[in-house]
């Protein structure tokens, strides 16, 4: 393999570890135009707004799928606390970390987390959950996560759901890829033990993806502060619980946009990824009767066993619609992997 070759194939395991993330594009023009209106001279803003907008796009449009984004220089959190840098001081990040605000009634952080449950397989899906973080710190984000993962019926999607049941959190503490998550009470046993676990390691790695700190890749359980030994007889022999193959444990299709719930304007934005054969699936939309008004092929940007993505604009009338993204199986053509957002289009 010559030096041409091997480069090739470093670019490409590095991108298939890239993520868009849900919100980038709007935040992206955001920013240009924020800096278009305060520039001070025409020639040297028009630069300033061109270069800005290049250092943005490359920063706020890809969230790293192993959860860790390069680390700006001079920008990074100690270790100790994981202090979360403010919105105005921090180096662009990707757009989950961009939209943290602080609460205009207590002062508390409040960001874009994201959070794993399971859905009708019983495979992951993620959301992203607006969270008060307390304290601002790296730890505390994940923290806020975990609680939200805890919670019963805590999914905006009503066909997603937490495998945990019971369980409380007291803190999280963060050691290089390791996370040790203490509980005041680990609940009642789930009915799939491995992939309630799953669903704790993808949140808690994803809470800390888009921050300076090293990617979290296992969890250490305690109950109390005791060691919580083997969790419902899952156990790794480390002591440390490992994070699965992406393909066992996340669900083959996700709908990313537009979430459950919304209103959306007549153009909207739809958004998929997913790990399927031959980087194709299908986008249906229902009306609220449940007639389909509307199926065509999608593809991704690359196909199982990497997961790719894909955007495009629907146009809809006015109404209520069921947006669903699914695959076809090539052994019999049944569907497959199907997720679906209600939605309203004004």
């Amino acid at each position: 393999m010559n030096t041409e070759d091997r480069l090739r194939d470093a670019l490409a395991a590095r991108a298939e570890r890239v993520e868009v993330a849900p919100d980038a594009l709007p935040r992206i023009h955001e920013r240009i135009e924020r800096r278009r209106r305060h520039r001070w001279l025409p020639a040297i803003g028009g630069a300033v707004a061109v270069a800005t907008a290049a250092a943005v796009v490359g920063v706020l449009t890809y969230q790293p799928k192993d959860g860790h984004p390069p680390t700006p220089a001079n920008t990074a959190p100690s270790a100790t606390t994981g202090a979360i840098p403010s919105p105005s001081a921090a180096p662009a990040g990707p757009a989950t970390s961009a939209s943290a605000s602080p609460d205009p009634q207590s002062g508390t952080l409040v960001a874009a987390i994201p959070v794993y449950y399971a859905g009708p397989g019983g495979k992951l899906f993620r959301e992203y959950h607006q969270l008060k973080v307390t304290p601002d710190t790296v730890p505390g984000r994940v923290t806020a996560a975990v609680r939200e993962m805890l919670q019963p019926k805590s999914a905006a999607d009503p066909d997603y759901r937490t495998l945990w049941s019971g369980a409380t959190v007291r803190g999280v503490q963060l050691d290089g890829a390791t996370a040790t998550v203490d509980l005041d009470d680990a609940g009642t046993t789930p009915a799939n033990p491995a992939m309630a676990v799953q669903q704790l390691i993808f949140t808690v790695a994803a809470a800390v993806a888009d921050t300076p700190l090293p990617r979290v890749t296992g969890v250490r359980v305690t109950i109390g502060g005791a060691p919580a030994g083997q969790l419902w007889g899952v156990v790794d022999t480390t002591g440390v619980l490992r994070q699965g193959n992406a393909l066992d444990v996340l669900a083959p299709l996700w709908l990313i946009e537009p979430h459950e719930g919304v209103t959306v304007g007549k153009t909207f934005t739809v958004h998929i990824a997913g790990a399927v054969f031959e980087a194709t699936c299908r986008l249906r939309v229902r009306d609220a009767s449940g007639r389909s008004v509307q199926d065509q092929q999608v593809t991704l940007s690359i196909g199982a066993p990497q997961r790719g993505e894909a955007t495009l604009k629907l146009t809809l009338p006015p109404g209520r619609y069921t947006i669903e993204t699914y695959f076809l199986s090539a052994k019999d053509g049944t569907e497959q992997g199907l997720d679906g957002h209600r939605v309203t289009v004004r």
